[in-house]
């Protein structure tokens, strides 16, 4: 009985620290999705949509799409999105300039 008393922080401490873990892999939540040909599912945030392809970005980088290829775009609201597209090389950040 005493052994399984000493056992209770141990366990506590490796759900607890496993579960801050989890948390901390959630930090890119991606808005949107497109869904292939093929079923592979593609997350980040849509940057352009045009007739023929979408530009998406993805947790590490930016993928242009052609339509031929997309079954589903699933364009959710972007509501608290970090938009690292404004600032780009070779891009004004000043209007008219």
């Amino acid at each position: 009985m005493n052994s399984a008393r000493r056992l209770v922080p141990a366990i506590f401490l490796l759900i607890s620290s496993s579960a801050s873990l989890r948390a901390a892999d959630d930090s890119f939540r991606a808005p949107d999705s497109l869904v292939l040909k093929g079923g592979t599912v593609v997350r980040g945030l849509i940057i352009k949509n045009t007739g023929d392809s979408v530009l998406i970005q993805e947790k590490f980088k930016e993928v242009n799409y052609p339509k031929s290829r997309i079954v589903r775009i699933n364009d959710n609201a972007d509501t608290d999105i970090l938009y690292t597209d404004l600032n780009r090389k070779g891009r004004s950040c000043l209007r008219g300039a």
